[in-house]
């Protein structure tokens, strides 16, 4: 189930769901795995989520995430989001629309809850943690150049336990639309 409210500036959404119970069956042989999924139960959660464009090249959205019964694997208490973005694309510089700018800071950040791993009787955790992603994109045309950093505050925890998630990661490049 879900209510939104939209209008021209401002977006409010709430909305919730029930996700079944899960039981894992054997692991795959062969395969190097990270403890293995455990059985969650049954799970009924909560999600919020808005933006706000107060000017119509900046706008501020989030989302929220809470299971209230159940949980489980990769599902902490308090899962959330914000990104502040800029957009334009300069039209009265440019009255072709040729030329945009983008530029985006979110943040995602969860508490500690249950994730994962199991072994023998004892539930892993995930440790709370907040991610900070950069995201630049400048297209001219049907040419896009665009730079992304991922974890760029170093946090050290990971989203799966017991693989690292790189500190800085970054990747850049271009994408050209052929419009035949």
């Amino acid at each position: 189930w879900a209510v939104r409210w939209e209008r021209r500036w401002i977006t409010l959404e709430l909305g919730g769901g029930r996700r079944d119970a899960f039981l894992p069956g054997s692991a795959p042989q062969g395969l190097k795995t990270i403890d293995g999924f455990g059985p969650t139960p049954r799970s009924d959660y909560t999600r919020v989520a808005g933006a706000i464009r107060p000017v119509p090249w900046l706008s501020v959205a989030g989302w929220y995430f809470h299971p209230w019964d159940g949980g489980g694997d990769f599902e902490p208490p308090h899962h959330a989001r914000a990104s502040a973005t800029f957009f334009s694309r300069f039209t009265r510089t440019f009255p072709s629309g040729v030329f945009a700018l983008r530029g985006e800071v979110a943040a995602e950040s969860w508490s500690t809850g249950a994730r994962g791993g199991r072994t023998g009787d004892s539930t892993n955790l995930f440790i709370g943690a907040t991610f900070v992603d950069y995201d630049l994109q400048v297209q001219i045309g049907d040419v896009t150049i665009f730079w992304v950093m991922r974890n760029g505050n170093a946090m050290r925890s990971s989203y799966v336990p017991g693989l690292g998630y790189p500190k800085y990661w970054q990747y850049y490049g271009a994408r050209w639309e052929f419009r035949n």
